[in-house]
């Protein structure tokens, strides 16, 4: 409340210690940190506790650093997102940090104190975060989550939920926070890397909630000089017009990226787009429009093949592992998440998996383009037996690891790595392990009739590379959470 309060005073960046000064625990050093990350400023203090160990995300170990690190690595994705906003702030006072009845002001009950109103918040317009502030030992869910009219995305399960409505009963293992993206959302996302400048922001990715139309205005400056008051600065305009409930129903969508106007400092004259759309189906097809014409872009077999294409797309099914934090050692990473406490590593839990459409397009600045992307009728998409929930997609591992099919994969780093994936409109491929080695890659591809049962294996294929970036790299980078130990 008192984050969201500062905005209505026109305080746009505020923070607070983590975990606060004096005393503290691991819980609540990962439950504040959580939230925290969906704000512009984090403050981690050495704290003046000698009880406890000082503030650091590392500092009570395994698994609350692991889960801290999962967290600040989403924040570093999200930068431009939030330092987009943050510019809005400087220019009109609207803070990033917003408090609900700021973002929907003719709903009625935001203006009654309630846990709704006033235990949540947006994060600029994309984003509804709802704070865990009671402990594991008195409760394992949140309740009284609060989802204004529209839809809005679980952000870890994907489920599509209908508001205006109540969420009770919502489950928060210490790993999860309550986060929905609302429908509409335009997100623009730098690879994953440790801190600003550790790697080129050349490629940049949009993640798109399709549903009406929308819009998000990207601003850039040279991140270091304050240049950008002498007008120093670009924006580019990014459009998406859909039919209602696309992400649903599906239907004609188009995304246009505007020129970039403007200029600065060390400024990017080329970058390629990797254009993310949250749809239940695969698309018939999907047409580039650029000054030079209109191109029908080649889907792509895998989100490897992807990679190695100057442009394309590649409808993602990836059943998606990662790591989870409460069972998490250096030997055992590679076990499957679950939210519910079960062990999916035997396969009694349903497979997590994706539904999203990844088009690659490469630009130059100061140039526009538009896709128009024909996606089928959700004919075959499942609705759950709650009303107004419905579940076509599931992001587990969204936000730990670049998900750019242009980066290099991290998959020479972990070894025999059980995972699988399901491509387009039924096959299924399943690598084994992965091969630590340069140059090869191998592909075993499983076809399956409709209701999921695999009847035989179709083909295998390898194919040699400079270095080592094969289908199942692509896999694990997609996939799982990779730790390593520190030096």
């Amino acid at each position: 409340p008192t984050f969201a309060g500062c905005g209505f005073s026109a305080q746009a960046h505020v923070s607070a210690d983590i975990d606060g000064i004096f005393g503290g625990s691991a819980e609540t050093q990962v439950r504040d940190l959580q939230w925290k990350c969906f704000t512009t400023v984090l403050m981690s203090m050495s704290g003046w506790s000698t009880a406890n160990p000082d503030k650091q995300p590392f500092s009570w170990g395994e698994p609350y650093a692991s889960i801290n690190r999962m967290y600040l690595s989403l924040k570093m994705r999200l930068t431009p997102y939030f330092y987009s906003i943050s510019r809005i702030a400087y220019e009109l006072g609207t803070p990033p940090i917003r408090a609900m009845v700021m973002e929907f002001p003719d709903d009625d009950f935001l203006l009654q104190p309630s846990v709704g109103s006033g235990q949540q918040f947006m994060a600029g317009p994309a984003f509804l975060v709802a704070p865990v502030y009671k402990a594991l030992e008195e409760t394992k869910v949140r309740d009284d989550i609060y989802l204004p009219a529209g839809d809005w995305v679980d952000f870890w399960s994907g489920a599509i939920l209908s508001g205006p409505q109540h969420l009770y009963g919502y489950e928060v293992p210490l790993e999860k926070l309550p986060v929905f993206v609302r429908a509409g959302a335009i997100i623009p996302m730098w690879p994953a890397m440790r801190y600003a400048g550790e790697l080129p922001v050349d490629t940049l990715t949009l993640d798109i909630y399709p549903d009406g139309k929308s819009s998000f205005e990207l601003y850039e400056d040279d991140g270091v000089t304050r240049a950008h008051e002498k007008g120093d600065f670009a924006k580019t305009p990014i459009v998406c017009t859909a039919p209602g409930q696309a992400m649903k129903n599906g239907g004609v969508v188009n995304v246009t990226v505007g020129p970039t106007v403007g200029r600065y400092r060390d400024q990017l004259q080329k970058r390629t787009y990797m254009v993310k759309l949250h749809v239940a189906e695969a698309p018939s097809e999907v047409f580039l429009h650029t000054s030079s014409g209109v191109t029908k872009l080649k889907a792509m077999g895998s989100k490897s093949a992807l990679g190695w294409e100057q442009r394309g797309w590649f409808y993602d099914r990836t059943m998606a592992y990662f790591a989870n934090p409460y069972s998490y050692t250096f030997s055992s990473w590679q076990q499957a998440f679950s939210t519910t406490g079960q062990d999916c590593s035997t396969g009694d839990c349903p497979p997590w998996h994706h539904q999203v459409l990844i088009v690659k397009v490469p630009t130059e600045i100061g140039d526009k383009f538009e896709l128009t992307i024909n996606v089928r009728t959700a004919h075959s998409a499942k609705f759950a037996s709650n009303a107004g929930e419905f579940l076509p997609q599931v992001h587990l591992s969204r936000l730990f690891l670049d998900d750019s099919a242009a980066a290099e994969p991290v998959a020479a780093r972990a070894a025999a790595v059980a995972t699988a994936h399901i491509h387009g409109a039924g096959g299924l491929v399943v690598p084994a392990a992965v091969e630590e080695q340069r140059g090869f890659h191998g592909l075993v591809q499983l076809w399956g009739l409709l209701g999921g049962v695999v009847l035989g294996l179709a083909a295998v294929s390898g194919r040699c590379r400079g270095d080592f970036r094969g289908e199942g790299a692509d896999t694990v980078s997609r996939g799982l959470m990779v730790h390593e130990p520190e030096e």
